[in-house]
C-alpha cells in the first residue's frame, strides 16, 4: 500500500509539473448535467466558473471527475496555450471526447496523459478545426510506468475532427519499466500508446515519432485506420515526416481492418533535388506494410519529392500534381496491387510528369492510367503481375499517357505478360539510336516496331506505322525523330526529297542485284501516309506496292544521318542522336511473323523460301516485336523452321557487316540479344517455315549499351558454350535462369579476325567437333556480307561455301587446312 501510495504521489507532482506552466493561468473542465452541460462557453462547466481566455492551459479529465464532455461551438475562436487529457475514472464514464466546431488554436502541445492503472481513449471531433504546435501521446519518463506496477495499460487519442493542423511533431510515447533476473526479463510497469487517424484531415508540418523508454520495449503506434463508410486523410509536408529516432513501434498509414478510405497526401513545398522530401517505401522496419503501405497516395505542394528505395506497395489510388516526384534516383519499385486503380497525374514536374523506374501491377482488375503523363525510365522494368502475386487477369488500360523512355545506355523493358494479363490503350515506345556526332555512325539500321496500330490482342492482321520514324504529330504532341529521304519529298512524308529512298523494306523473292540498292531485295519506301490514329497509316513502294499497312514482326531498313531537327542532309554535319517514339498497343503474348508480301512455298504466317535463288533461298528480314529486349538463342531454340539469325553491326558505317548467330556459335564476340526496336535477318531451312516470337524469349534486364544500343556491334573476344558465355558475355542465355555450360559440353574453336585499322574489321567464327562434317551442312551460317564491306573475313567449307559461321570436324589431320 505504501508503495501504491508513493506511485501515486510521483504522478500528481508529474501532472503538477505539467498543469503549473510558468506565467500561464489553468483552466479545468469539469461539465454539468443538463441541456449546456458539454458548452465550451458556459461558465458553470469550468472549475471556478470562469471560460478559458487567449493563452489559458486548459486542462480535460486530468485533475476532476467529468460529468460530460466539452463541445467548442461553431462560429467560437480561440487561441489557447496547452490542453492536455486525463481520467481518474474512465472506466465509468467511457472515452473523453473533444468536440470542435469552431476554430480552436493551441499554440503549445495538446496531450494525453497516463493515468493510474487503467486505459482510456481521447477523441477530438467536430466539424471545425483544431491548430496546435505539437500533439503528445503518452510521455516517455520511467517514473510513469511505476506507477502501473504489474500492469499493461494503454492511451488512444482519436482524431476524427474536420481538420487537424499540427505545426510541429506528433509523439507517440511508450514507457515501460523491466528487469531482467538471470535471463528472465519481468515487466514492471507499461503504458502503450497510439495516435489513431480515423477521419477527417490532419496534418502534420513536423514529423511523426514512435518511441519507447530506452530501458524496456513497447508498441507505440501510429495509425490510419478509417471505419467503414468514412475517410480519412493524412497530409505530410516535412521533408522527413518521420523521426529516424523511430527505433520501435510502428507507423501504419493503411490499416484496412476498418474498410475506409486512407489517403497520404505528401504536401511538401521546399523540396529540392539535393534535398527532396521522403516519401516512405517498405524499407524502414517501424513502417506497417500489410496489406500495403498505402491504399491511396497523393503529392501535391511545389517541393521536390523522393521515394524510398525498397517496395513502395499501392492497394488504391495515385494522384500527384506540383513538384517533382522522383521514383527513379533510389532504384524503388513502387507495386499497383489493389483490385481496380486509378493512375492521375496533373501537371507534376512543370508537365513532364511522373517517372517510374520500375514498376508492378498486380491482382485482378483494372488500373487505368486517367490522366497526365507517366514514364517508365530508361533503367526500368514494368510488370504484370509476378511470382509473388500471380494473376491471370491483371490488366492496364495505358490509355496513350503511358510513355517507355530510352537513351544512350539503356532502354525501358515490360517484363514477360502472364497469359491473361493485358495492356490495353496506347503506349508510347522509345527508340534511341546514337549518333554521337560522328560520321562513323552514319549508315544503315534495321529496325522494327514494338507496337502495332490495329489491337491489344495478337493477330496475324495486327499491322504497324513507320511514319513515326520521322518528326510527327500524335494526338496534338509534337515528337522529333531521324532525317528521312525519299523520292517524293515532304509530300511524301519525309523531310526532303532525295534521290533515293532512306527508308527499305526487304522482299526474300528477290534476286540480289548490285546495279543499285533498290534493285535487289531491297524495296524502297516511296511514300509515307500520316492518317490519324486509329486510320491506318501505310507506304507506298519502289515496286508498285500501294497502301500497304505493314504485318508485325518484319523489319525495315533505315540510312540513319542524325535526328529530324538537322538542316539538311549534308555530310558535312555529323549525325547526333536521336530518340523515335512509336505510338499504338504493345505487341504481348505470342506473335507470329507475318511477311508483308506473300511468301515464295508458302502462304499467311510463313516464312519465304525461293528454291533455287541463286543468292541462297530463305533470308527473311524481321524483328524484335516487344518492347523488351530478347534472347536469340531462345528464338532459334524454339523455332526449328530457322537456323541462323543475322544482327547489322554498327561498326564501319555505312559498309556494314552482319554478324551471324547460330545454336552453336556466332561469327563474332556478340552479347546475343536484340534491344527493343530492333530488326535483323533470319535464315529459313525450307518452304513452310514459322517464326514466332514468344513473352518467354524476352530478357528485360540484358540492358546493351554503347553502339551495341541498336545494331549490335562485337564485343569482347570471347567464344561461346551451347549458348552461354565462357565467363563474362557471348551469346548467351538470359543471366537470371541460364547456369555455365560443364566443361564437357564447351565449343572448341576460334574467331578469326581481319583489321584494316581500330574502327574498320569484321570476324568469322570456326567450330570443331566429332558430329560435323566439312561440308556446309545444317547449321553452318553462310557469310551473308553486308553493305558493301570495306573488309571481308569468312572461312570457306569443303564444298566451298563462304561462310560465316562454320562447323568442322574434330582437327585430327596433320596439314589440315581450312581456307579463308
Amino acid at each position: 500500500m505504501k508503495k501504491l501510495l508513493m506511485h501515486v504521489a510521483i504522478l500528481l507532482m508529474l501532472l503538477g509539473a505539467q498543469i503549473n506552466q510558468a506565467g500561464a493561468t489553468t483552466r479545468v473542465w469539469t461539465g454539468a448535467l443538463g441541456a449546456t452541460g458539454s458548452d465550451w462557453n458556459t461558465t458553470g462547466n469550468w472549475l471556478g466558473g470562469v471560460v478559458p481566455k487567449t493563452g489559458d492551459d486548459v486542462t480535460i479529465g486530468l485533475t476532476q471527475i467529468l460529468i460530460t464532455s466539452p463541445t467548442f461551438p461553431l462560429g467560437s475562436t480561440i487561441s489557447l496555450s496547452s490542453i492536455t487529457f486525463g481520467a481518474l475514472l474512465p472506466s465509468l464514464f467511457g472515452p473523453i471526447t473533444l468536440t470542435v466546431n469552431g476554430n480552436m488554436t493551441v499554440t503549445g502541445t495538446v496531450t494525453q496523459s497516463p493515468t493510474i492503472l487503467t486505459s482510456y481513449v481521447t477523441i477530438i471531433a467536430g466539424t471545425g478545426s483544431l491548430t496546435c504546435g505539437n500533439v503528445q501521446v503518452g510521455t516517455n519518463s520511467p517514473l510513469i510506468a511505476l506507477t502501473n506496477v504489474l500492469t499493461n495499460t494503454t492511451l488512444k487519442l482519436i482524431s476524427t475532427i474536420n481538420n487537424l493542423h499540427v505545426t510541429g511533431n506528433v509523439t507517440v510515447s511508450t514507457t515501460s519499466i523491466t528487469i531482467t533476473v538471470i535471463v528472465v526479463v519481468i515487466t514492471l510497469g507499461k503504458i502503450d500508446a497510439a495516435f489513431s487517424l480515423q477521419s477527417g484531415t490532419t496534418l502534420v508540418d513536423g514529423y511523426i515519432l514512435t518511441q519507447t523508454n530506452p530501458t524496456g520495449a513497447g508498441s507505440p503506434t501510429f495509425i490510419v485506420e478509417p471505419p467503414a463508410s468514412t475517410s480519412a486523410k493524412l497530409q505530410l509536408s516535412g521533408l522527413v515526416p518521420i523521426n529516424t529516432a523511430c527505433l520501435s513501434g510502428s507507423v501504419d498509414f493503411y490499416n484496412s481492418t476498418g474498410n475506409g478510405v486512407a489517403t497520404i497526401e505528401y504536401n511538401n513545398t521546399t523540396g529540392t533535388s539535393g534535398s527532396p522530401q521522403t516519401v516512405y517505401s517498405s524499407t524502414p522496419a517501424y513502417l506497417d506494410a500489410s496489406p500495403s503501405v498505402y491504399q491511396n497516395i497523393k503529392f501535391t505542394g511545389a517541393g521536390q519529392k523522393g521515394v524510398q528505395s525498397g517496395n513502395v506497395t499501392i492497394a488504391g489510388d495515385w494522384a500527384s500534381s506540383g513538384g517533382k516526384v522522383d521514383a527513379v534516383s533510389n532504384n524503388p519499385t513502387v507495386i499497383f496491387q489493389g483490385a481496380g486503380q486509378n493512375l492521375s497525374d496533373t501537371s507534376s514536374d512543370s508537365g513532364n510528369g511522373v517517372v517510374f523506374k520500375n514498376v508492378n501491377f498486380q491482382a485482378s482488375g483494372t488500373k487505368l492510367i486517367s490522366l497526365g503523363n507517366f514514364a517508365v525510365s530508361s533503367a526500368g522494368i514494368l510488370t504484370m503481375a509476378t511470382t509473388l502475386a500471380p494473376t491471370t487477369s491483371t490488366t492496364l488500360n495505358a490509355n496513350s499517357l503511358l510513355t517507355l523512355q530510352s537513351a544512350a545506355s539503356s532502354t525501358a523493358a515490360v517484363a514477360v505478360i502472364p497469359t491473361g494479363c493485358t495492356i490495353t490503350g496506347i503506349v508510347h515506345v522509345q527508340r534511341f539510336i546514337t549518333g554521337g556526332n560522328s560520321n562513323s555512325n552514319r549508315g544503315y539500321r534495321l529496325l522494327a516496331s514494338p507496337v502495332n496500330q490495329t489491337n491489344s490482342t495478337s493477330s496475324l492482321s495486327n499491322t504497324f506505322s513507320i511514319s513515326y520514324i520521322r518528326d510527327h504529330t500524335f494526338n496534338g504532341i509534337s515528337y522529333a525523330g531521324a532525317y528521312t529521304g525519299g523520292t517524293t519529298g515532304v509530300s511524301g512524308g519525309f523531310n526532303i526529297q532525295s534521290y533515293g529512298p532512306s527508308v527499305y523494306l526487304w522482299d526474300e523473292r528477290k534476286v540480289n542485284d548490285n546495279k543499285s540498292y533498290t534493285s535487289g531485295k531491297n524495296i524502297g519506301v516511296n511514300k509515307l501516309t500520316t492518317n490519324t490514329f486509329p486510320a491506318a497509316n501505310t507506304v507506298d513502294l519502289s515496286d508498285g506496292t500501294t497502301s500497304l499497312a505493314i504485318p508485325v514482326g518484319n523489319g525495315y531498313e533505315l540510312f540513319f544521318i542524325g535526328p529530324s531537327t538537322r538542316a539538311n542532309s549534308s555530310t558535312a554535319t555529323t549525325p547526333a542522336d536521336a530518340v523515335l517514339t512509336a505510338h499504338g498497343y504493345l505487341n504481348q503474348q505470342n506473335v507470329t511473323v507475318n511477311l508483308w508480301y506473300t511468301p515464295a512455298g508458302g502462304s499467311s504466317g510463313n516464312l519465304s523460301y525461293t528454291a533455287g535463288l541463286a543468292s541462297g533461298p530463305g533470308y527473311n528480314m524481321v524483328g524484335n516485336p516487344y518492347a523488351s529486349t530478347i534472347n536469340l538463342n531462345s528464338v532459334l531454340t524454339a523455332n526449328t523452321g530457322i537456323n541462323n539469325i543475322y544482327l547489322l553491326s554498327a561498326k564501319n558505317s555505312p559498309n556494314q557487316t552482319f554478324i551471324a548467330f547460330t545454336i552453336n556459335g556466332t561469327s563474332a564476340p556478340s552479347a546475343g540479344f536484340a534491344v527493343s526496336g530492333e530488326g535483323f535477318i533470319v535464315h529459313a531451312t525450307g518452304t513452310g517455315s514459322t517464326l514466332t516470337f514468344t513473352e518467354s524469349q524476352k530478357s528485360p534486364t540484358t540492358q546493351l549499351t554503347g553502339p551495341a544500343l541498336i545494331m549490335s556491334a562485337p564485343k569482347s573476344d570471347q567464344l561461346t558454350v551451347n549458348g552461354a558465355g565462357l565467363s563474362t558475355g557471348a551469346f548467351k542465355n538470359d543471366v537470371s535462369a541460364t547456369p555455365f555450360a560443364s566443361a564437357q559440353d564447351a565449343l572448341t574453336g576460334m574467331y578469326v579476325k581481319i583489321t584494316q585499322d581500330s574502327l574498320t574489321y569484321n570476324y568469322c567464327g570456326i567450330y570443331f567437333g566429332s558430329q560435323w562434317s566439312a561440308n556446309f551442312q545444317q547449321g553452318d551460317a553462310a557469310d551473308f556480307g553486308g553493305n558493301a564491306p570495306r573488309v571481308m573475313m569468312a572461312s570457306f567449307s569443303a564444298d566451298g561455301v563462304r561462310s560465316a559461321v562454320k562447323h568442322f570436324p574434330d582437327y585430327r589431320t596433320k596439314n589440315q587446312l581450312i581456307k579463308l
